[in-house]
């Protein structure tokens, strides 16, 4: 049984993105990341541990993360550049890809922080088009972890924000990594529930 405290907000109507991913469904992705704190609009960004999507028809993790390139690169910082030029490099390669998210057009975490991390090493060239992307906090009332837990995407993978952050600053940068992982597949798993019509707005205990 769920103890369900996330509920559908008041807009249930899913036309507009169904219309949107109709006959794109391999444009779609969802992205999830991980950094060492939050971005307050300056010139600098945290640093990012990882960053992963997860396309709606394949199912395949595309993961960027520290973990990947810390053993081959000379330095962290090194291995921070690496990550976000292939991200970049990923991300330019897609075909106008819609993206769907938790919360990340907010200043402290979101598209803004990855275009100034890009930027802080030199990358001028990634753009997100905000426009076709699809914020799931926009939908479902709580937090993430609630909403993972009340429809049973709750990894046992997933880490706290204080938790990866601890884990960045013991270089446990693998942990870090199945987090973000985790959290990029239940968020295309909450996705499909909603096209589906599968999240109520009934809240059951």
């Amino acid at each position: 049984m769920m103890t369900n405290h996330n509920i559908l907000k008041g807009d249930t109507n899913m036309d507009d993105i169904k219309l949107l991913t109709k006959g794109r469904e391999h444009d779609v992705y969802s992205i999830h990341y991980s950094s060492n704190g939050f971005y307050d609009g300056g010139a600098l960004a945290p640093a990012i541990c990882c960053i992963s999507l997860v396309n709606f028809s394949t199912h395949e993790l595309h993961s960027f993360a520290l973990h990947n390139y810390i053993f081959t690169e000379k330095c962290i910082v090194d291995a921070q550049k690496r990550l976000l030029c292939e991200f970049s490099e990923f991300i330019k390669n897609l075909n106008n890809p819609i993206y769907i998210h938790w919360n990340m057009y907010s200043l402290e975490y979101g598209f803004k922080s990855l275009i100034t991390s890009c930027e802080n090493f030199g990358i001028y060239d990634l753009s997100f088009n905000e426009a076709d992307s699809y914020n799931l906090a926009d939908k479902i009332e709580g937090s993430l972890f609630g909403a993972f837990e009340d429809y049973g995407y709750l990894s046992p993978a997933f880490l706290s924000g204080k938790e990866e952050l601890a884990c960045f600053d013991k270089r446990s940068y693998n942990l870090v990594k199945c987090s973000t992982d985790a959290k990029a597949i239940g968020i295309m798993a909450l996705f499909k529930k909603l096209m589906k019509n599968e999240i109520t707005p009934e809240i059951l205990y």
